[in-house]
């Protein structure tokens, strides 16, 4: 993120809403992100095993945009005890360490336990309860769990990053043929899923930063079945000028 930093754990967000895989092994998938032709980032993707409900984002920041805004980090939720989810951030942003860990409940709102960042302090109590319910960025993954096939992505979110509370709204748009445009992409049917990200309160000046909009988002994300799990393939997301797509890797 940057990428811009504020958009760090909506990126990684993305890329996770996908099925658990139920398997004896750590599940890795690998995706480059491009603005244009332009290298963003790289992430790995590690999805947890029947016995470890973690699920985990590595990336960094590449090529001239990694010059520029210089970030890498992780990103990563336990589901283990869903009366307390612990969603936690960790990176470096520019020579600047940052860290949050958050604790989220069912019944009342989310309790940041640790925080760390270069430009803002720690959010108040009072503006956190505010909110009221919330869930971790990672938490639209759940909505697919209880499903079989993408088709049924569906839900709408309150969800708090530590800096950021905003309303996300996931919707299907159908099936959709996907053509390869990298000779290392997958290609292939997929189910396209919609989000819309409406952003309600913001903790930081986040509106001095080009790739922040005040507005609702529009995002997608394709999904296809890869060895019997429900897998995102690419994803895109607005960028300054135009969208920052990001794919798997897939050959």
């Amino acid at each position: 993120m940057p990428i811009p930093r504020p958009s760090f754990t909506s990126l990684v967000a993305l890329i996770c809403l996908t099925a658990f895989p139920m398997s004896e092994a750590w599940a890795d998938f690998n995706y480059k992100f491009h603005w244009g032709r332009i290298p963003v980032a790289e992430f790995n993707l590690a999805l947890p095993t029947e016995d470890s409900q973690t699920i985990k984002v590595e990336g960094e920041t590449v090529g001239l945009i990694g010059r520029i805004f210089r970030y890498d980090g992780a990103i990563e939720s336990d589901y283990s005890d869903m009366n307390s989810v612990l969603f936690s951030v960790s990176g470096e942003d520019n020579g600047f360490s940052e860290y949050r860990t958050i604790q989220f409940y069912p019944d009342k709102s989310a309790h940041i336990v640790n925080f760390l960042d270069d430009e803002q302090d720690q959010p108040p109590k009072e503006l956190v309860e505010s909110m009221g319910i919330t869930v971790d960025p990672l938490r639209v993954v759940l909505s697919l769990l209880k499903s079989t096939d993408a088709e049924e992505c569906q839900g709408e979110f309150s969800v708090f990053d530590g800096k950021r509370h905003y309303l996300l709204n996931l919707t299907t748009a159908g099936a959709e043929e996907l053509e390869a445009d990298r000779s290392w992409a997958y290609s292939g049917p997929t189910i396209r899923c919609e989000l819309t990200v409406n952003y309600l309160e913001s903790t930081t000046g986040e509106e001095q930063n080009p790739w922040y909009r005040e507005d609702s988002e529009q995002r997608s994300i394709w999904l296809a079945e890869l060895e019997g799990q429900l897998v995102p393939v690419r994803v895109s997301m607005p960028g300054p000028i135009g969208k920052v797509t990001g794919r798997l890797i897939s050959e």
